[in-house]
């Protein structure tokens, strides 16, 4: 058995596929639960209780903050006070509804604030570099645009959100370290299909690079913008997992910490 030192906080929502390919990675889930907290579609969302720094340059590698959940309230702005997107570089959030507690986090590890329109900022921003960033959202995508980051607009379609029209693709999707041997797992298994590796025994399909992997909840290849999304994340020196044959569902994000 791997000596479990990794955590990942997930919906219990998550496809069995996304939680089997996430412990067979090393990783201890907690799966996230407060009905009564906030709106029932976000209950169980991670991004809207804890804000994970993902490509830090510190050594520190518990950059990760937990929100008072008593804090929270069951509508917008209240249950977005903590769903802010944090990597080594920025501190991206609605700063007018941020909380006082996750700005000082923020200003305490130095990062640049970015302030943007959408409230629900780490649900439709997904980070897959210091600089390097996702989003089907317009106001998002101008405010980090002008201070120079790198980021990918993409179409708010083919994701699906219980009690939404719809939802975002960041919330379908973490970031994960994965210590498997994919080549020797696979080996007597793995099919060559339109260039994806295809992994039968976790129920997902992976785009091969060099370091961590952003692991979707549900099939990334029905999204319209597949092509331009798995290209941006490989460009950023990222694999590409997702679980096949099964709808993209935003499960408010998966947050790792190693």
């Amino acid at each position: 058995m791997r000596n479990q030192k990794k955590t990942a906080y997930i919906s219990p929502n998550a496809y069995d596929e996304t939680k089997n390919f996430i412990r067979q990675s090393g990783y201890n889930i907690v799966k996230v639960n407060h009905p009564d907290q906030v709106s029932k579609p976000v209950s169980t969302h991670p991004d809207i209780f804890i804000c994970k720094m993902e490509f830090s340059t510190s050594n520190n590698n518990s950059k990760i903050f937990f929100g008072d959940i008593k804090k929270l309230g069951n509508k917008y702005p209240d249950e977005a006070i903590y769903n802010a997107c944090a990597t080594g570089k920025y501190f991206v959030h609605n700063l007018k509804i941020s909380d006082s507690d996750i700005l000082d986090w923020a200003e305490q590890n130095g990062l640049e604030f970015v302030d943007v329109p959408q409230g629900y900022t780490r649900c439709n921003l997904l980070p897959v570099g210091p600089s390097n960033f996702i989003t089907s959202d317009m106001g998002i995508f101008k405010a980090l645009n002008n201070v120079g980051a790198d980021v990918l607009l993409i179409s708010n379609k083919n994701v699906a959100l219980a009690g939404y029209e719809y939802g975002f693709l960041a919330g379908c999707a973490g970031i994960i370290s994965s210590d498997l041997d994919l080549e020797s797992l696979n080996s007597g298994k793995t099919c060559i299909d339109f260039g994806f590796l295809v992994h039968s025994d976790h129920g997902v399909s992976e785009i091969k690079s060099e370091k961590h992997t952003v692991l979707f909840n549900g099939d990334l290849s029905a999204h319209p913008d597949f092509k331009k999304i798995s290209d941006f994340i490989n460009s950023c020196g990222l694999s590409v997992a997702w679980v096949q044959n099964k709808e993209l569902s935003d499960i408010g994000s998966i947050l790792c910490t190693d």
